[in-house]
């Protein structure tokens, strides 16, 4: 563990994605935890969000990592090891990018459907609410507005939200808190 130290000690003056890329590379390297390869890539991006290249959040450096064929990803040599890191925190930075827009889309096109709406609607509060949070379901959004479970219910399907399982909300289902993401069907040539 005294190695990890210095070797995080040394890494400070190095660029933030160096030193990130240079800290998951150790982790795998190392694995002081056997089969907490995730651990590492979780690690690394704390270490990017504590050096400022991230903020407000935890990059995601495992879909980063996942864009890289399975046969690149374990190269024996460490020059190699350490560009495939640094490929990786690339190519997660362009998946966060690409969600990024995907998400500022989808809040446009439903705030899009608030225009014309009546001033005490609690409509904007739930398009609000629901991006902020990967899934939600009724219940939570009841919760929320101070409203009840069937107008929660209501106001998902005026906005068009589909469950987690892509059906579009029809009716009452079989549950009130069936889980349901924001996303929206988008023109054919915008869809992924």
């Amino acid at each position: 563990m005294t190695w990890g130290r210095e070797r995080h000690a040394r890494s400070r003056t190095l660029p933030p994605t160096l030193a990130a890329a240079l800290a998951a590379d150790a982790w795998v390297t190392i694995e002081p935890l056997q089969h907490t390869l995730w651990l590492g890539r979780l690690l690394a991006a704390a270490l990017l969000r504590s050096r400022g290249k991230a903020r407000w959040h935890l990059p995601c450096l495992h879909d980063g990592l996942k864009a890289i064929p399975r046969e690149r990803r374990r190269p024996r040599d460490a020059a190699a090891r350490l560009a495939v890191q640094l490929e990786a925190i690339t190519a997660a930075a362009a998946a966060g990018g690409k969600d990024h827009d995907r998400w500022l889309m989808t809040k446009n096109l439903l705030t899009r459907k608030l225009a014309g709406g009546r001033a005490t609607s609690k409509l904007p509060a739930l398009v609000d609410y629901v991006l902020t949070r990967p899934i939600v379901s009724a219940g939570m959004i009841a919760v929320e507005p101070r409203i009840t479970s069937r107008a929660a219910h209501d106001l998902v399907a005026e906005l068009g939200l589909h469950e987690a399982t892509g059906r579009k909300v029809q009716g009452l289902g079989d549950s009130l808190d069936a889980p349901f993401r924001a996303r929206t069907r988008l023109p054919g040539h915008l869809e992924q």
